[in-house]
């Protein structure tokens, strides 16, 4: 199967988590936990990640050519201060453009592998693209993601271990039933920013 290279995926998430603190709207904690200084030098982190992440992207828009990795850095790209959206666009938005292609009837957008989760990463990366094209397939992966949370429609009851959890794949395949805080968190995410 396909394996990422570990330096990329590295990479995604330390964007992604260097990005997390420099909202563009910080609560005032926020604010308060970042001296000037601290804030310029994440800043100028989160810039320098953010040109190998973009060096790394193929000519088709993806990373890797796997959703999930493109998701994940199309998503924390869009995040990275002081970048213009029309910019990011320009290059990002292949990415946008490849994830839709995967856009499934039922709502998933994925490869057929790891539907909930690659769902939901596609879902928080053409939320942060911010195009009003998209809105349909967002709108439609939010239901699916929704139909994700394991409860009395995959047969389990509240006293059951996974009750509210998510996992990888639908309830419907073969130890689907099983959550993880992974894909509880990133579908829990993508319905917050939905």
């Amino acid at each position: 199967g396909f394996r990422p290279t570990p330096a990329l995926i590295a990479g995604a998430f330390a964007l992604a988590a260097i990005v997390s603190p420099l909202a563009s709207s910080p609560t005032p904690q926020q604010k308060a936990a970042l001296s000037a200084a601290t804030r310029a030098q994440v800043e100028a982190a989160a810039k320098k990640g953010a040109a190998y992440l973009r060096a790394q992207q193929l000519p088709n828009g993806t990373w890797q050519n796997h959703p999930g990795v493109t998701g994940l850095v199309a998503a924390a790209m869009f995040r990275v201060p002081g970048a213009s959206r029309a910019t990011e666009l320009a290059t990002t938005g292949k990415a946008l453009d490849w994830l839709l292609t995967l856009a499934k009837p039922d709502g998933g957008i994925h490869a057929d592998d790891l539907e909930t989760y690659v769902t939901a990463i596609a879902v928080m990366a053409l939320q942060a693209g911010g195009r009003a094209q998209d809105l349909p397939v967002i709108e439609k992966a939010r239901a699916f993601l929704i139909t994700q949370l394991l409860d009395e429609g995959e047969g389990l009851s509240p006293s059951d271990a996974f009750y509210g959890g998510m996992g990888y794949r639908p309830a419907t395949t073969k130890d689907a039933a099983r959550g993880d805080i992974i894909n509880l968190e990133y579908g829990l995410r993508a319905l917050k920013e939905t």
